[in-house]
């Protein structure tokens, strides 16, 4: 959750370390306003979408991975699959 701030440092460092130009999507089944507007900063021009149907969330091509990891070896992680995967868009849950 962003609302911790914890978690918004390590978000903060993983925008300073990606390049600048770069397309952010912040998916969540519940967002409080106030990490609404938070999210709204990291981002160009952003656009809220929100899907009131089930049946309109299937996305088909779509690839998942999953790693169970310590909250100590996220930034690490995560590094090694950006560099180890090909991908021309990528979403990332933490």
């Amino acid at each position: 959750c962003l609302d911790k701030l914890d978690m918004r440092k390590d978000i903060q460092q993983i925008f300073v370390q990606t390049p600048k130009t770069k397309q952010v999507m912040m998916f969540s089944a519940t967002m409080s306003a106030e990490t609404r507007a938070l999210c709204k900063k990291f981002m160009q021009d952003p656009h809220e979408i929100r899907v009131d149907e089930e049946s309109k969330l299937t996305l088909h091509g779509l690839l998942q991975f999953y790693t169970k990891i310590t909250e100590k070896e996220k930034n690490r992680v995560l590094n090694d699959c950006l560099d180890a995967l090909e991908f021309n868009q990528v979403v990332i849950f933490v």
